[in-house]
């Protein structure tokens, strides 16, 4: 709805997020970001973003993660997801971190430089990192050469809630 309050982006800086002091409402009317697309939003390091999974399509499902060996089996991502792009640096490694206490979100990313289409389980897209299983999904990104790629925040059953991502990098990580 156009009277949802925008979403909250901050960001790009090398250096630590803190998450802010405030605790996520379940209950704010935060713009969803759900997409019907790759990387609508672009994330650097430093980016925080507080948004909401609402009403939309499902870019990636179970027949995507299973074929990119994101997941072992299926488990119900049927429903709306928000995808992001993140260009990472040359030589750095980016966490991203996903809080959703308000319902059991997931975090997935691949490298993917095509910012022009959307990978699908026919294609080939890269490696694919899926936190699924842990309270506060984290992955970590290494990155030899610059690269792009997708983010994307995802929950079984197609889940309507509110989260907050961040990104840190670390550029002499090695």
């Amino acid at each position: 709805p156009s009277s949802d309050p925008k979403t909250e982006i901050t960001g790009s800086s090398d250096q630590e997020i803190e998450s802010p002091e405030t605790q996520i409402s379940c209950s704010a009317e935060i713009e969803s970001l759900a997409t019907s697309g790759c990387g609508l939003v672009e994330l650097e390091c430093g980016s925080l973003i507080t948004a909401r999974i609402g009403e939309g399509n499902s870019t990636f499902s179970d027949d995507f993660y299973e074929k990119m060996h994101c997941l072992p089996v299926a488990s119900g991502y049927g429903g709306a997801d928000a995808v992001y792009s993140l260009q990472i640096p040359a030589s750095t490694e980016a966490t991203i971190r996903l809080e959703s206490p308000c319902a059991e979100l997931h975090l997935a990313s691949f490298r993917w430089e095509d910012s022009d289409s959307c990978p699908s389980a026919e294609g080939t897209a890269h490696a694919c990192e899926m936190d699924a299983r842990s309270d506060s999904p984290e992955i970590k990104i290494t990155s030899i050469k610059p690269e792009r790629n997708l983010i994307i925040v995802d929950g079984v059953s197609g889940l309507d809630s509110v989260y907050r991502l961040s990104v840190t990098c670390n550029g002499e990580y090695r």
